[in-house]
């Protein structure tokens, strides 16, 4: 059987939860139908939120280590449940021989698929100043839009608490509210672009009967990515 190797730690909740996910997704009848699939959480991968504001050290060596690790143990197809740390993907692709799958470009051909025209963005600060998701979006007949200065430090805020101890029922009246302020307006979706959110999303539900957009989670499309490659799943 082909083995995920899954990139965690970025944070520790956000890749947990995508491995949730990732079973939740997996159409299996029995323990034996699920993936193979090793996740390391390493605590000592520096913050990429911090150096790319120019504050810390380059989190790469010790992404490469990680991504090598799990090479190592037999890792086919690796994941990294996060866009900020999509800017160093093609250093860790570099440095190792099987495929790191792009979170980005599957988000792009999601979005693509489903004939959104406009997308409104949440996303770590880093994540719209070095226009990760805009890079993808090179070449795609989509436009982008980001929230206000004000949403943008509520962003940032949830996913603060994630990364902490939280408080989900804030973390999920916050999102929320995000979602459909004025600045989505012009979007036909909203992504939850940073993989915290999707952990927000999935603990509450009772927000989105309000909702005047679909939302599209980048943890579910990076889990739908990963079972196309390793169990052929279509659609």
């Amino acid at each position: 059987m082909r083995t995920l190797g899954i990139i965690g730690g970025l944070g520790p909740l956000a890749g947990a939860h995508f491995y949730k996910r990732l079973v939740e997704m997996t159409p299996a009848d029995s323990d034996a139908e699920h993936l193979s699939a090793v996740l390391i959480s390493d605590p000592d991968i520096p913050s990429r939120l911090m150096h790319l504001a120019g504050q810390g050290p380059s989190p790469v060596s010790r992404l490469v280590a990680v991504a090598r690790r799990l090479e190592a143990v037999g890792a086919d197809v690796l994941a990294m449940p996060s866009t900020t740390t999509s800017y160093y993907h093609a250093d860790i692709q570099a440095a190792i021989s099987v495929p790191l799958i792009s979170l980005v470009d599957a988000v792009r051909e999601a979005l693509e698929r489903d004939g959104i025209g406009t997308v409104g963005i949440l996303a770590t600060t880093p994540t719209r100043t070095y226009h990760i998701y805009e890079a993808a979006f090179e070449g795609a007949r989509m436009h982008y839009v980001y929230p206000d200065a004000e949403t943008q430090t509520r962003v940032m805020s949830i996913i603060a608490s994630v990364k902490g101890t939280g408080n989900p029922e804030v973390e999920a009246e916050m999102l929320a509210r995000c979602i459909g302020a004025e600045w989505a307006e012009p979007a036909d979706a909203v992504l939850l672009g940073c993989t915290e959110l999707p952990v927000v999303w999935d603990r509450q539900t009772s927000h989105r009967d309000a909702l005047a957009r679909p939302v599209y989670s980048a943890t579910d499309i990076l889990a739908h990515r990963a079972l196309q490659l390793l169990r052929g799943l279509t659609g």
